[in-house]
């Protein structure tokens, strides 16, 4: 999953076979320079992430009926 901002940094999701994600983010500083990061997730990481997106999601909806 990649999503792409306005300026053209981005942050991308790869998933692997053991469940781990890894993270990479690609901000823009400045017209002639970037900087990039990654970070591997492990699956217990991922699972916090994915419930932490649940939670957010039940209060969305909660809040908006």
């Amino acid at each position: 999953m990649r999503i792409t901002f306005e300026d053209g940094s981005f942050l991308e999701l790869e998933s692997h076979e053991d469940g781990s994600i890894r993270v990479i983010l690609c901000g823009i500083k400045s017209y002639n320079q970037a900087t990039m990061s990654t970070a591997d997730l492990s699956p217990e990481q991922v699972s916090e992430l994915f419930m932490f997106l649940a939670d957010l999601e039940q209060e969305k909806e909660e809040h908006f009926t």
